[in-house]
């Protein structure tokens, strides 16, 4: 009887200290096309040092509304792009399962972002975006665990206007 009581406590605590844990994570990007002003191929991967998979992910970058995105490589995963703002788009991968280490892989997720008529555009005006031309650190990626903000900083400013609207291709 003693053991069951101590091990309802372990227990207890146990899930007392996973609910209250702040999660390991990072986001890492990088631009392909980084000398291009036509466009944007971003690679994103995400860094669980945690010490357990996290379920019901969602990784979202910041374009400014009227950009079209390729998705070349999701790693299997669900990709929308959801409008946050009238100025905001959100292309957001959901994830069911992000294990420890390195998401997906080593090269990241693939996605091609550009303007629907393939002109030149202000890639700093996209809130998520750093110029890398190598793997770094990047905190306006947010992911969210469940309904939890999990790292990043969301987005929470309208971009500057843009002279001409494009249509959002997936």
């Amino acid at each position: 009887m003693g053991s069951l009581i101590l091990f309802k406590k372990f227990i207890f605590f146990a899930l007392v200290a996973f609910s209250s844990a702040s999660f390991a994570l990072s986001v890492e990007t990088r631009d392909e096309q980084a000398a291009s002003a036509n466009m944007e191929v971003l690679r994103l991967r995400v860094v669980n040092d945690g010490p357990l998979d996290l379920r019901n992910v969602k990784i979202k970058y910041y374009i400014r509304n009227g950009l079209a995105v390729d998705v070349y490589d999701s790693a299997g995963n669900a990709v929308s792009v959801d409008t946050v703002g009238s100025e905001t788009l959100a292309l957001t991968v959901s994830v069911d399962v992000l294990p420890v280490g390195v998401f997906p892989y080593e090269a990241g997720m693939c996605f091609g972002i550009h303007g629907g008529d393939w002109l030149p555009y202000d890639k700093s005006g996209n809130y998520s975006y750093t110029g890398n031309v190598v793997f770094g650190l990047n905190a306006n990626v947010t992911v969210y665990v469940g309904d939890s903000l999990a790292y990043g900083k969301p987005f929470g400013g309208a971009f500057p206007k843009t002279s001409e609207a494009n249509p959002l291709t997936l």
